[in-house]
């Protein structure tokens, strides 16, 4: 039971990890595409359905090191592997390692029943509920 467990909980945040990179793009779409709807409700969607793939999941994709592809360039906070940097930079693009974490990589707050979560990117915090 406890191994089924860990393997849902490792599933759960790779599949928070993918979302959270998609829906950081898809946030640049929607700046791109001057607001439209169709492009706003996707990002909205995409958001919900990180939510519901895990608070504890979310709150580990939350605190994951992010990358920002802006044309051929691509800008990496620290953290990330270097081999997944070397790739990048083998295929073409000209990768930016950052220093360090910056709100330049985007933003995330969540509240849930099951719990919050706050990106420090953006100075957020989480407070424990009051007795």
């Amino acid at each position: 039971m406890a191994e089924m467990r860990q393997r849902v909980l490792g599933l759960s945040v790779v599949a928070a990890v993918l979302l959270t990179g998609y829906e950081g793009w898809l946030g640049g779409r929607v700046v791109a595409h001057e607001l439209a709807a169709w492009v706003v409700t996707a990002h909205l969607v995409v958001a919900l359905v990180i939510v519901f793939v895990g608070v504890d999941a979310v709150k580990d994709a939350v605190d994951r090191p992010r990358l920002h592809p802006v044309g051929e360039i691509v800008h990496a906070e620290p953290g990330l592997e270097h081999g997944a940097l070397d790739a990048l930079a083998d295929a073409g693009y000209d990768v930016r390692a950052w220093e360090a974490r910056h709100h330049y990589f985007g933003g995330v707050s969540l509240l849930a029943r099951a719990g919050a979560a706050a990106d420090p990117r953006r100075s957020g915090a989480v407070l424990p509920p009051p007795p």
